[in-house]
């Protein structure tokens, strides 16, 4: 089984952002300071938004807006149809943590340390609230808490409605990449190579797991009572969601900055040994792989195709074996 090439196109000098799917579109953020809309039929640019720097930060997708943060330290909104500026909020500095939306508010970090709620049509502030380090961590709303890491060792939980701190829970390492809630669980990864289930209510820890190496860009991703997770050593994890125990293991050839993605039963997984993966999500073999000729972000599986960028700058759209 091999996977077929659809299509790739240069956006850039590099690209670490992870792609969005909508509507016949791609939204994705480059190192040469700009946010790109692409036709996901054919790879053609649809159009360009130039912020002033580099765009590490993966796109949101509103009603008729795209929202992405900049290494500008700026927060844009974006119309979808011809790329204009609708609005911007300035923190202090670099944003790469994803925003969220949730209702009438869009979330989002900033290296500044303060996870910030904007009014979505206008960015106005609502509240923000502070950590004790930058904020790279994409929050995850559960409820009326929004969950996020913060490279202070902290996972963080506030009030969704007012950014009110209701607990705080240590990880022991800097924690950037975007917690998972399952069930009553939030579980997150961090730099010191610790994967740790909290209680979603008190932060009290249900559970951990130590990884060989430290999880950093690899946010956990859940299906079927396995987590799926990478580390910078190459390894893929699949634990038990319930216990943290080891289900399988999988080695890669280099480090592991992407999250795993889940579709159908497959789990992709992009490597720095510039191959993308297809593991079994049950047993963890491999089903087949693919050299694409530099590291591999984070898939995105959207209309029967895999989406994701390369370090070198492509944007790949691949169809997946049938």
């Amino acid at each position: 089984m091999r996977p077929e090439l659809v299509w790739d196109t240069d956006i850039g000098d590099g690209a670490f952002s992870v792609p969005a799917y909508d509507d016949g579109r791609i939204y994705v953020g480059s190192d040469n300071d700009e946010l790109w809309a692409i036709d996901a039929v054919r790879g053609q640019r649809v159009w360009t938004f130039e912020t002033g720097d580099d765009v590490i930060s993966s796109p949101a997708v509103g009603d008729d807006l795209i929202y992405v943060g900049s290494d500008d330290g700026s927060i844009y909104s974006v119309d979808e149809d011809d790329g204009a500026e609708a609005w911007r909020f300035e923190t202090r500095r670099a944003v790469r943590s994803s925003p969220v939306l949730s209702g009438d508010n869009v979330y989002v970090g900033s290296d500044d340390g303060r996870l910030y709620a904007l009014e979505s049509d206008d960015g106005d502030l609502v509240w923000s609230a502070e950590t004790g380090g930058p904020v790279r961590s994409s929050p995850a709303l559960s409820g009326e808490t929004i969950y996020v890491g913060s490279d202070d060792g902290f996972l963080y939980a506030f009030d969704a409605a007012t950014g009110e701190r209701r607990w705080r829970a240590s990880m022991e390492g800097a924690a950037s990449t975007t917690p998972e809630v399952i069930g009553d669980l939030v579980v997150v990864g961090n730099a010191s190579g610790l994967i740790v289930a909290f209680s979603e209510e008190t932060g009290e820890i249900a559970w951990l797991h130590r990884a060989d190496a430290g999880i950093e860009g690899s946010s956990v991703a859940f299906k079927a009572g396995i987590l799926v997770v990478g580390d910078v050593e190459g390894t893929v994890y699949g634990l038990d969601a319930a216990t943290g125990k080891d289900r399988w293991r999988f080695e890669t050839g280099g480090e592991i900055r992407s999250s795993p993605t889940i579709a159908e039963d497959v789990v992709y997984v992009g490597s720095a040994d510039e191959n993308l993966y297809a593991l079994d999500l049950a047993t963890g073999e491999r089903l087949w792989s693919t050299d694409r000729g530099a590291s591999v972000g984070t898939v995105v599986a959207a209309d029967g195709r895999l989406f994701f960028a390369l370090e070198d700058g492509t944007l790949v759209a691949m169809a997946p074996p049938g």
